[in-house]
Parts: C-alpha cells; structure tokens; sequence
C-alpha cells in the first residue's frame, strides 16, 4: 500500500484496491487505519479518506535515506561513516 501511494502522490482509500485484491473493503480500512495511526500515511485534512505519505514514522525516514544514500543521491556530508 505504502508504496502505490508514494507512486501516486496521494491515493483515496479505494484507490488502494489494487494495492490489496484479496482484502475486502472493511480490511483495507482497517489496514489504512493502522498505517494512519502508526504515522506511515496521513490523511490530507482531518477525516479525509485521501491519504499521502507520512514521515513521522522514523522507520519509513531511516529507510527512506537508507534506499536515497544506496542510489548515490545523498551528499556524502550527510552520510554517517560506516560503524
């Protein structure tokens, strides 16, 4: 899911049935509601049922820089040494 969402900018929650073919409405839902709560997708305004990427969530930021320092698109200021 969380990946056709950053392909798509934003998506709306039905627009994730692609994402998720052999979930019912209600599971998707609840998949959304959990990827909300844990801070990976947020909603576009309070109650929206249209959602973006969310980076409050540290994990999806570690790997996020992870993938950019790995593609060579981070400058190597900002990377750490090696530990």
């Amino acid at each position: 899911m969380l990946t056709t969402t950053m392909k798509a900018g934003t998506d709306h929650s039905g627009d994730l049935k692609a994402a998720m073919p052999d979930h019912h409405a209600n599971q998707r839902t609840d998949q959304i509601r959990k990827l909300v709560d844990g801070g990976r997708l947020q909603p576009m305004k309070p109650d929206a049922q249209q959602y973006s990427i969310g980076f409050s969530d540290n994990m999806l930021l570690r790997g996020l820089v992870r993938a950019l320092t790995d593609e060579g698109c981070m400058p190597p200021a900002l990377v750490a040494p090696p530990a």
